[in-house]
């Protein structure tokens, strides 16, 4: 659903078909289909990613918020999860955080140990 801003006095119109501000008179109505974020909302959505394991897609969710810092610590914690699941044996998962955190030579490393252990 598009918006109708007015420009002069930053009010936000409810009505669709305005050609005036009904607050300062202006004509100079801006349109926008952009959606706004609600912050509380998408940090409630990542940290459902982050307890869920998927610490690479957390990460780029708070490096679209602008969260460095955050966005760090996630890979951080990312990282050594698969380093948990490697010492436990669980290359297939471990090569798939790895992959969620786009290390990818790590994630081949992960699957060929995994082959070769299976081979065995």
């Amino acid at each position: 659903m598009s918006r109708i801003k007015c420009e002069d006095c930053n009010e936000e119109l409810l009505a669709t078909n305005v050609e005036l501000c009904p607050y300062c008179g202006s004509k100079n109505l801006i349109k926008s289909a952009k959606k706004e974020v609600n912050i509380s909302e998408k940090l409630a959505e990542i940290s459902k990613l982050e307890r869920s394991g998927k610490y690479g897609k957390a990460a780029k969710e708070y490096e679209k918020l602008g969260m460095q810092k955050e966005a760090k610590n996630c890979k951080k914690l990312g990282i050594l999860e698969a380093n948990k699941l490697e010492k436990a044996g669980k290359y297939g998962k471990a090569a798939s955080m790895y992959e969620d955190l786009e290390m990818w030579e790590k994630a081949y490393n992960s699957l060929k140990i995994k082959i070769k252990n299976i081979a065995k």
